[in-house]
């Protein structure tokens, strides 16, 4: 049997790789391997359930300087001490910081494992240090799994002559019926909705901008999922727009689909996306997306494979919008918000543009069998 461990900050959230790895840790498990995990933010009351052992640091949010080396010190102890107890033959990383860690072990020889990179963000959407950290070190890395074929192609600029594997996420399980479902109530307006970390890279502050504006002028509300560091600031700039009853903040959620069944369309302006597991199961629902057409995630699920030539472009699954960069704000992008308005007016006046059988059809293209198959891939070759 073979032992792999998953290193990841956190196991909780409404992130992506927070929501994927149960159901991948349970497929990785079904096919005959040990999965331990260990997280740093984690409290050690939180113990994964389909993990066969966990490791947590119990790590606190910390800021300047001294305190994040001070940190990263305690986490290269941490990482070292769990390996030693484990013993695993294998070390799947998941996100920029964590993974630059783990390859700086193994390069002063520290760690003398395999170590896999579980690519989860955009290179593209990572400041100057991470990408830095990544010309220095990903060339230690001795495999990538990525969750879209355009953050395979950014880390081949990178890693030339190492191992790749495409593994779309998967469909996360629906979480089990809770009291919280059972008060999630329809509104009497259209309604938008996200899910999101609050941060600055997924557009949650043109969102809402573009939601102020329109809401001026059309019905609707916006429900949004997810916590981050903007949360304060995107609260503030919605009462100062006098839109609380309309822009709703829900925060981190274990039900995503309960909200996303009472919705009408699935919303996203990121600057940039990896994949986006809130996409598919957006469309696991019968939500049509209206997403800005940022360089991966929403392109692959809405199975565009040319760049359109206008905007706002509908697919089968939804509308593609002008793309965002990461350094947009809302008065550098009025084309987008023009599309975004068109867009929303074609649905509210055709119902008829998107079958849900359809919508629901290519959600379940994005199997827990199909992500665990591309990882067991790059677990074979790197054994050679």
């Amino acid at each position: 049997m073979e032992k792999i461990l998953f290193i990841q900050p956190s196991l909780s959230g409404i992130g992506g790789v927070e929501r994927i790895l149960p159901s991948v840790g349970a497929g990785l498990i079904d096919k005959g391997y040990r999965v331990s995990t260990a997280s740093f933010y984690d409290p050690v009351t939180v113990v994964p359930t389909w993990s066969q052992a966990h490791f947590t640091l119990g790590e606190t949010v910390t800021m300047g300087f001294l305190n994040k080396i001070n940190k990263i010190w305690y986490r290269c102890k941490f990482i070292l001490h769990t390996i030693r107890v484990e013993q695993p033959d294998v070390i799947i990383i998941s996100t920029h910081g964590s993974s630059l860690i783990g390859l700086f072990l193994k390069a002063v020889k520290l760690i003398n494992l395999p170590v896999l990179i579980y690519v989860h963000q955009a290179l593209s959407a990572s400041d100057g240090g991470y990408m830095f950290g990544t010309k220095c070190l990903y060339h230690y890395a001795s495999g990538f799994i990525c969750v879209s074929k355009g953050v395979a192609e950014e880390i081949e600029v990178h890693a030339k002559s190492l191992p790749i594997v495409v593994a779309y996420n998967p469909l996360p399980a629906p979480s089990e019926v809770t009291e919280e479902d059972l008060i999630i109530e329809r509104s009497e307006h259209p309604v938008l909705i996200t899910a999101s970390r609050l941060e600055s890279v997924r557009g949650i502050d043109i969102l809402i901008d573009f939601c102020c504006q329109y809401f001026t002028t059309n019905s609707g509300e916006l429900w949004i999922l997810g916590e981050g560091s903007l949360r304060g600031e995107l609260e503030q700039r919605v009462q100062l727009a006098n839109m609380k009853s309309r822009i709703r903040f829900f925060g981190s959620v274990t039900n995503v689909q309960s909200y996303l069944k009472q919705a009408d369309v699935y919303v996203s302006c990121a600057r940039a996306e990896a994949f986006g597991v809130a996409l598919i199961e957006a469309l696991s629902v019968g939500l049509p997306l209206l997403c800005s057409d940022v360089n991966y995630g929403p392109r692959e699920v809405m199975k565009v494979t040319a760049q359109p030539k206008d905007y706002p472009f509908r697919t089968d699954y939804g509308y593609l919008i002008s793309p965002l960069s990461k350094n947009d704000k809302v008065n550098t992008c009025s084309k987008s918000y023009a599309d975004f308005c068109c867009a929303l007016s074609e649905m509210q006046t055709n119902n008829n543009l998107f079958i849900e059988s359809n919508l629901v059809s290519r959600s379940k293209d994005f199997t827990t069998s199909a992500t665990v198959t591309s990882i067991l891939r790059l677990l074979n070759e790197i054994k050679k």
